[in-house]
């Protein structure tokens, strides 16, 4: 995270490593390939399921504009990695359940209390499993 000397955030950049996801059949036995279609920010506890907030990068329709794209493990490279920066315009407004706007669009310091406080994840979402397939915690650092 960067931020002003006055302790307003600036940008988040962030780095996203995933591996080696398997393919799976459907009912009818066709494979359906492990490919990442997204990953989102999410604001939550473990046991909540909460909004995007933030795209980190995505293969779909309706992405916001200059999101990366999301690269896709191969049997020569297993692992791949994702780095890209969330400024104020790329935070949507985002709640948990009952409580619909706990960040407002924009608001780079609520997400910062957010990621900081551990209440976030990020989810992972692919064609296999379009809700999502893996979720886990974020780990925050400060770059001044």
């Amino acid at each position: 995270m960067f931020e002003t000397a006055s302790g307003e955030i600036i940008r988040i950049t962030y780095t996203l490593i995933y591996r080696d996801l398997k393919s799976t059949t459907d009912d009818t036995g066709t494979e359906i390939p492990g490919r990442v279609t997204q990953a989102h920010i999410h604001i939550g506890k473990d046991w909540e399921n909460g909004d995007a907030v933030a795209f980190l990068c995505s293969n779909v329709e309706g992405a916001p504009a200059g999101t990366p794209a999301c690269p896709q493990p191969t049997a020569q490279t297993p692992e791949v990695t994702v780095e890209g920066t969330i400024e104020a315009n790329d935070i949507q407004a985002a709640g948990i359940g009952a409580t619909p706007e706990i960040i407002k669009a924009g608001d780079l310091n609520a997400l910062r209390q957010i990621l900081l406080g551990g209440a976030s994840y990020v989810n992972l979402h692919t064609v296999a499993h379009p809700q999502g397939e893996l979720r886990g915690p974020i780990f925050a650092e400060f770059a001044f």
